[in-house]
């Protein structure tokens, strides 16, 4: 067999175009929906669903939202549970694709996120107080309402009758 770089080229620019000429040898385009396909046929499956779409359509459309790629915001929280100086207050960036997420602590070189797997904090000795796993995407989840409801791993569901609302009172 001649092992020569430019006479294995030769032969592979021949196979395929000879594969391109013979019924049934052509290479059929991919079959596997897209994410927004996905997103869309998840949505489209329960009447609650609907409902959701319909709303992600109003804001602009799952394409619009996926065309931005990221997704960046500065989430200042107030945790008065915690005592009145107990606040996070962070610039975070999450890929709307993956959702890895990277969160910087303002006035700290204290940074941690989610890597798709695992939630990860950085120093590993930080004084970050608030549990990196759960802030690491919680914040996305409420800045990108409607968007994030086309998780694929959400569930709808109509309720047989509207919740009453009260409105708050002013004091």
């Amino acid at each position: 067999m001649n092992t020569n770089p430019l006479t294995r080229i030769a032969a592979a620019v021949f196979l395929g175009a000879t594969c391109g000429l013979l019924p049934g040898c052509a290479l059929a385009p991919s079959s596997a929906p897209t994410q927004i396909e996905q997103f869309e046929s998840h949505l489209q499956a329960t009447p609650g669903g609907l409902l959701i779409a319909e709303s992600i359509e109003a804001q602009g459309g799952l394409e619009k939202w996926l065309d931005e790629e990221v997704l960046e915001f500065r989430w200042i929280y107030h945790m008065s549970d915690r005592g009145p100086k107990a606040v996070v207050n962070t610039l975070q960036r999450v890929d709307l694709h993956s959702r890895i997420a990277k969160h910087e602590a303002s006035d700290s070189d204290i940074v941690f996120g989610w890597n798709g797997t695992d939630a990860w904090i950085h120093p590993a000795d930080a004084s970050f107080t608030p549990p990196p796993r759960f802030w690491a995407l919680t914040p996305f989840y409420f800045v990108g309402v409607p968007f994030v409801f086309a998780d694929l791993d959400a569930n709808f569901e109509l309720l047989d009758a509207p919740l009453p609302f009260e409105p708050a009172t002013t004091k």
